[in-house]
């Protein structure tokens, strides 16, 4: 059932699941733009460990829908449609687009920038620099094979605590100055 699931999930998102509602950032930003009272207070969920509670929560109930599920094939389409979600990775995919389109114009500046957005620290040109190959996997493997190892690992609640864990923390290095003022 896992394999299935993983393969399904795959082919289905290769075919277009690009929408916001199959991205986890859409549900991860509403559940953070909801609860936000809640962390920022000094209350249960102002501190480290109550953060992980609270990061928890979703993964908690995520695990129960699963589990109080007894036909095969609900928990086929809820672990097909959980993986979609998971996996979303829409502006990655768009950033790489854009930086394709900038090679075939010709503009390195613009493909530098590209690929400075899609995660890489130092273009190859500086020392110690990457290749644009060694960023895409890097990406490949915090999208897909990061979330199918919590899949297979911890199932369909270890699937969403990764994904959610990711999100968050792209959220929090995505705006650094931010984050660090209100806290």
């Amino acid at each position: 059932m896992i394999l299935v699931s993983i393969i399904i999930a795959l082919i289905l998102e290769r075919l277009g699941a690009r929408s916001a509602h199959w991205q986890i950032s859409h549900y991860a930003n509403g559940y953070l733009n909801r609860s936000v009272n809640l962390l920022t207070n000094k209350g249960l969920f102002g501190t480290a460990t109550g953060f992980l509670i609270w990061l928890l929560l979703p993964v908690i109930a995520v695990g129960c829908v699963y589990f109080l599920s007894d036909f095969a094939l609900w928990q086929l389409v809820f672990n097909v449609a959980v993986l979609l979600v998971c996996f979303g990775c829409a502006k990655q995919r768009a950033l790489y687009k854009s930086y394709l389109n900038a090679l075939t114009r010709g503009d390195q500046t613009a493909a530098s920038l590209y690929a400075l957005q899609l995660g890489q620290k130092r273009t190859q040109d500086q020392q110690g620099g990457e290749t644009v190959g060694q960023t895409l996997a890097w990406v490949n493997f915090r999208f897909y094979c990061a979330v199918i190892f919590w899949f297979v690992v911890l199932g369909v609640a270890g699937a969403v605590f990764y994904a959610l864990v990711r999100t968050f923390a792209d959220l929090v290095s995505d705006n650094r100055d931010e984050v660090i003022a209100k806290h």
